[in-house]
């Protein structure tokens, strides 16, 4: 998020201003300025698949409480509320972002989701320190596959 933003604040790393609307002809961007936009894409969306998919999973495992009889009560609470959760604020998100750049500009249009991405990443860290961390066990198939003490038994993964 950094990057795009870093494209937005540095004159050099984007095409320079033209205004189609009063006839002006606009300069194609630059071989680096495409590869930098690009490498940022990259990079965001590595950053996304990385996180995604597994927040839901790990915040799940917070909240289970398999000895409890409400425990599937528990779960579809939080599925419930997770999913809620992320729709508002992605309807906020492309609401407020899309204000924002629309009356401040770019350079604060994409400064705000890069410092709301590093609260976020810092908040994670901070939280980290107070969930429960389950350690993987051996009647776990693929970690007892996988283990170096254990020979693999390449007919049972196949």
């Amino acid at each position: 998020m950094v990057l795009i933003w870093i494209t937005a604040v540095i004159p050099q790393a984007r095409p320079p201003y033209c205004n189609q609307l009063k006839g002006e002809s606009c300069k194609s961007p630059t071989g680096a300025q495409y590869a930098t936009l690009l490498f940022s894409f990259v990079l965001a969306s590595i950053g996304a698949s990385g996180i995604r998919p597994c927040s839901v999973a790990f915040r799940a495992n917070q909240v289970e409480q398999r000895n409890t009889p409400n425990n599937e009560r528990v779960l579809e609470k939080f599925f419930s509320w997770y999913y809620a959760a992320n729709s508002i604020s992605v309807m906020a998100a492309f609401t407020f972002i899309v204000y924002v750049q629309d009356h401040a500009g770019w350079k604060v249009g994409f400064g705000v989701p890069a410092i709301l991405t590093f609260l976020s990443a810092l908040s994670f860290f901070v939280a980290s320190l107070f969930s429960i961390k389950q350690k993987a066990t051996m009647s776990q198939p693929l970690v007892a596959q996988l283990s170096p003490s254990q020979p693999t038994n390449l007919a049972y993964l196949a």
